[in-house]
């Protein structure tokens, strides 16, 4: 299957790309992968970036399998180190820009975060 690509230039939202390689499952609809893509991230507490973000791309082999719309991040709750957001499953139309499509080099190879920021500079 051939999915549209997008260039990190054509994404114009304030968004975080979160990768959920180690835990997204074909089967999984968008609710599960929302569960999956919220919690758990080693942000860096003094990081403003991860409040400017206004969406959150579940990213599995660089495909967007999941958009959702981020209302505040927290400490996760079962690991205190750790981030999670919360929010919801974005509108129609923010999930038709991004959902079911190819983010060229939104993780390579050799890329170890499992986070991207993308036009969340705190500063602007």
């Amino acid at each position: 299957m051939e999915f549209e690509e997008l260039q990190m230039d054509d994404i114009k939202d304030k968004v975080v790309l979160l990768s959920v390689a180690q835990t997204y499952k074909s089967y999984m609809d968008e609710s599960v992968i929302y569960d999956v893509a919220k919690q758990a991230w080693s942000l860096d507490k003094n990081d403003q970036s991860k409040d400017v973000a206004e969406y959150a791309l579940a990213i599995y082999q660089n495909r967007v399998v999941g958009v959702f719309s981020i209302d505040k991040w927290k400490r996760a709750m079962f690991e205190n180190t750790k981030w999670e957001f919360e929010g919801k499953i974005a509108s129609d139309d923010v999930r038709s820009r991004y959902l079911n499509k190819k983010i060229v080099r939104a993780f390579g190879e050799g890329q170890y975060e499992s986070f991207r920021y993308l036009n969340c500079n705190p500063n602007n």
